[in-house]
């Protein structure tokens, strides 16, 4: 039998020798074992970082989902061209989870009218974030929004709060005018 010129490989006491093509020999373990060998090592590393968590803990309501009404007694009040929306919060279970308030306009020529079975196209027009501003009588905070308004149009407002964790308030009641 002539292995002169072919490849072989012989297990000598846990050690692998193999004879190259070209005659030279090579000590240490195949190829393949040296990757079962890293997979070994890695393998119980990698589901450690997959347990690290964000570290924010809150309500365990899923991402996405709304929760109650956060806008109560949305109100107008105009002062010349000056619209001043009003409006309280209300907490969730007696918390203040509410980080942000989202401004929505619809504004139209008075001149248009609006389909009554179309939706409403809304623009975000203020993001604004909760401040310290006066609460009433009931311990419930008051925020507001200022705008300048344009004479001959028809507006609709909304306003709803969100939360860091994707929690969306519902919607406020509509307001609208025409001015």
């Amino acid at each position: 039998m002539n292995l002169s010129g072919s490849r072989y490989r012989a297990k000598i006491v846990g050690k692998s020798i193999s004879k190259t093509e070209s005659g030279h020999m090579k000590k240490g373990p195949p190829k393949n074992q040296f990757y079962t060998i890293i997979c070994l090592l890695l393998c119980p590393i990698i589901p450690l970082l997959f347990a690290a968590g964000c570290g924010k803990k809150t309500s365990p309501i899923p991402p996405g989902q709304t929760i109650s009404m956060p806008v109560l007694q949305l109100t107008k009040e105009i002062n010349n061209n000056t619209l001043i929306l009003r409006w309280t919060i209300d907490p969730v279970n007696g918390k203040d989870i509410w980080e942000n308030f989202a401004v929505f306009r619809s504004k139209i020529t008075s001149d248009e009218s609006r389909c009554n079975n179309c939706p409403i196209l809304f623009k975000l027009i203020a993001d604004m974030p909760i401040t310290d501003q006066a609460e009433d009588t009931t311990g419930k905070k008051e925020m507001h929004f200022q705008e300048q308004l344009e004479e001959g149009f028809n507006y609709v407002y909304k306003v709803t709060g969100y939360t860091g964790n994707s929690m969306d308030g519902h919607d406020s009641t509509l307001v609208t005018f025409d001015f």
